[in-house]
């Protein structure tokens, strides 16, 4: 029997993707490098290219989604800052299967001035 759960997209998880994705993101190795990703880039990079300097909500995004390549999850040149809005649009742009490319979100961005 497959255990389906609601992440925080409202996106269905089988509960073994849910477990793995789960302790991945409360390792003390992925605390320890969102922490210094966020020293490093405080604000949101995309609205920061734009003059916008957003400091609140800023969440660490893999920029080649860890299901791609598990191998990339611990590279800090694969991380972005993104403000909560931006790494939204990120991750639920529809007709995209809840991903797009950083290419699209600079249109988003462009497009909202």
């Amino acid at each position: 029997m497959i255990m389906l759960i609601h992440n925080t997209n409202n996106h269905l998880l089988n509960w073994d993707d849910y477990k793995i994705r789960h302790d991945f993101y409360q390792s003390k190795e992925w605390r320890m490098l969102r922490a210094f990703k966020l020293q490093l880039n405080p604000l949101c990079e995309f609205c920061f290219k734009h003059n916008k300097f957003i400091d609140k909500d800023i969440e660490v995004d893999h920029i080649i989604d860890i299901k791609e390549r598990p191998d990339l999850r611990f590279t800090l040149s694969n991380l972005q800052s993104l403000c909560k809005s931006c790494h939204s649009y990120k991750t639920t742009d529809s007709g995209t299967n809840g991903k797009i490319t950083n290419t699209r979100l600079e249109q988003i961005i462009n497009n909202n001035k």
